[in-house]
């Protein structure tokens, strides 16, 4: 914004740099062309720029085509729209609401027309600060760069973001006796139960799919807890994990909410999959649903997190 500012001649430059952010998609000459309410979505805008300068000898079937199958402007995909009025920058960030590829001359899309496109977003956040601005900038058709920052929040993302707040505007946080107990210390550990399915008369986990013989038989009870070493030693003999995880297999079956850490390479994706496998075990005994496991792979510089829930 500041060098914009400086030299407000960097809006028209096509090979603006716009510092470590990457990867990204700017397009020119851009401006609020409309505001309107849709029924389901709310309020919306569309924002006109330059038709990229490939597309624009295509014909509108073609030029169709090739943003369908384009991952540019993408549904939910973040966008900053960055512009100058003689005075001052402007910034206003969007998210696109609907990829319009009609190829209708008398409707906003981004392939009816060779020498413009249209893409129809909503504001990416509720400030009656940036409603102000975008009505401005729409009346005013001011013109600038629409920048297109993918992968910064997919859009898969923000229904689970947005369920997470109201979660917590609402105090409805699952397992939040767990994970923000009112009151705990390290003099006096959590007591956490069983899950409710395990708390049966007579339950016990069997353990024979992660036994190394096939013809061994191995169940533990699911009130009994990680500190009993009769049992983590015949586990730890009797399958390939090591203590630290025979432990952790262990306290994560019998608790209601269990958090398993440890530094790459010790293991927990391994535990992971060996806690499927006793839970996919017991399954059809207990009536389990559908078991949800979410998992992010690691860059080289961090480990990777494993949420296992049903």
């Amino acid at each position: 914004m500041l060098a914009v500012e400086k030299n407000p001649g960097l809006l028209m430059n096509p090979r603006l740099c716009i510092g470590d952010i990457r990867p990204s998609h700017i397009f020119h000459d851009a401006y609020i062309s409309d505001i309107m309410a849709h029924r389901q979505r709310g309020l919306e805008a569309y924002i006109t720029f330059n038709q990229l300068p490939a597309l624009r000898k295509l014909s509108p079937f073609d030029r169709r085509k090739w943003w369908q199958e384009s991952r540019r402007l993408s549904h939910g995909n973040l966008l900053c729209h960055l512009s100058y009025d003689g005075i001052k920058t402007s910034l206003l960030f969007f998210v696109v609401s609907s990829k319009g590829m009609s190829t209708s001359e008398n409707k906003f899309s981004l392939a009816s027309d060779p020498e413009f496109a249209t893409i129809t977003v909503t504001l990416a956040t509720r400030s009656q600060m940036d409603f102000e601005l975008m009505t401005k900038l729409r009346c005013k058709k001011t013109r600038g760069l629409l920048i297109e920052l993918p992968g910064v929040i997919p859009g898969t993302f923000i229904p689970v973001l947005e369920n997470l707040q109201n979660m917590q505007k609402q105090s409805r946080l699952p397992f939040r006796e767990w994970i923000l107990p009112e009151q705990a210390s390290s003099e006096d550990p959590l007591e956490i139960p069983p899950p409710l399915y395990a708390q049966g008369e007579g339950f016990q986990f069997s353990l024979k799919p992660l036994l190394i013989d096939a013809d061994d038989d191995l169940s533990i009870d699911a009130r009994m807890t990680c500190n009993d070493s009769d049992v983590i030693d015949q586990i730890e003999e009797r399958t390939e994990l090591d203590r630290g995880q025979c432990e952790a297999l262990v306290a994560a079956l019998t608790r209601e909410f269990s958090f398993i850490q440890g530094p790459p390479g010790t293991g927990k994706s391994y535990l992971g999959v060996a806690l499927m496998k006793v839970l996919l075990e017991c399954a059809e005994k207990t009536d389990l649903g559908p078991i949800l496991v979410v998992c992010k792979i690691p860059s080289p510089s961090e480990s990777e997190s494993l949420l296992i829930t049903f």
